[in-house]
């Protein structure tokens, strides 16, 4: 037990915070390697494909939001931000995915506050009676909003392979030599008498 020996919460906090983090991070890699070592050539390229294309789509939306100047809480903000994520290639890599959906969240909340701002300015009388639900809702749409941006590191789901279908098997026609359909000597040998003795019973039958 640290706290026995004089060791403080915050720093054993501290330690436990960055051991996880430290063992989450091994784990990834190997998981990275795993997934290198076993995929196609044709899921490589594609992955390449869909990271770069990502990767320019959020570089894209930050040199734009930069050149335009614009406050974080303005429309235009968040426009762009839920178009970038729109616009990512399906299935996206989780570090750009993270970074668009984090902008995104910072964008909404923002843009929440100043729609809240801008009403009460106006509209004083009719807006501050319902600051305190506004206030309760706001908190609750960015803990939402961050949860679903942390769901960006969320392992994919491994993909199905379906079974190869079975073809289904030849009929042969009938009428055909039992030498060319093939079996053993004693069930052919018995066939013959079959068909006899049901050619028998149905004779009988019309008699």
């Amino acid at each position: 037990m640290p706290f026995l020996f004089g060791v403080d919460r915050v720093p054993y906090q501290i330690g436990v915070w960055l051991g996880s983090a430290a063992r989450s991070a091994t784990d990834e890699a190997q998981y990275l390697k795993h997934r290198a070592g076993s995929a196609t050539e044709r899921e490589r390229s594609s992955w390449i494909r869909r990271c770069v294309l990502s990767c320019l789509l959020v570089a894209g939306e930050t040199v734009l939001l930069i050149n335009i100047g614009t406050i974080v809480g303005s429309p235009m903000t968040l426009v762009i931000g839920w178009t970038t994520v729109l616009l990512l290639p399906k299935p996206t890599p989780r570090l750009p995915l993270f970074y668009a959906r984090w902008l995104a969240m910072i964008f909404t909340v923002a843009n929440m506050g100043s729609s809240f701002h801008w009403l009460n300015t106006w509209f004083p009388a009719a807006v501050e009676p319902w600051g305190e639900i506004v206030g309760i809702l706001g908190f609750f749409v960015w803990i939402g909003l961050c949860v679903w941006a942390f769901l960006a590191f969320r392992r994919p789901a491994p993909q199905k392979t379906e079974a190869p279908r079975s073809e289904p098997l030849e009929t042969q026609p009938a009428g055909l030599p039992l030498r060319v359909v093939g079996g053993a000597k004693h069930v052919k040998g018995e066939v013959p008498s079959i068909r006899r003795n049901r050619e028998l019973d149905r004779d009988g039958e019309d008699h």
